[in-house]
């Protein structure tokens, strides 16, 4: 099955997901876990995860190290989602893949 990457069929073209949505509506629901249970495993206020869920808020690496013990290594994933968000807000297209190491 081949996809085709005509101009405006690139998935590099299509808007990333705010991080926090992505807790609200993958990792929590998994883990079967609340923003109140969210907020003491991870020692975060609940009103700064509930606008980080909602996409008011933009994640830090110190709310990155707590929400490891929360989600375990899922938060560096957010956190890298959140880089990718930030970058596409500022320039409008997703940061330049380095394809060759």
């Amino acid at each position: 099955m081949s996809m085709s990457l005509e101009k405006g069929n690139d998935l590099n073209s299509i808007p990333p997901i705010h991080p926090g949505r992505a807790m609200a509506e993958v990792l929590m629901p998994q883990r079967r876990m609340s923003l109140e249970t969210v907020s003491e495993k991870a020692n975060l206020s609940v009103s700064w995860l509930s606008a980080f869920a909602e996409g008011r808020a933009d994640m830090t690496w110190e709310a990155q190290k707590k929400l490891k013990s929360a989600f375990g290594e899922a938060a560096r994933t957010l956190y890298r989602m959140q880089r990718t968000y930030s970058y596409f807000q500022t320039h409008g297209h997703r940061p330049p893949v380095n394809r060759f190491p």
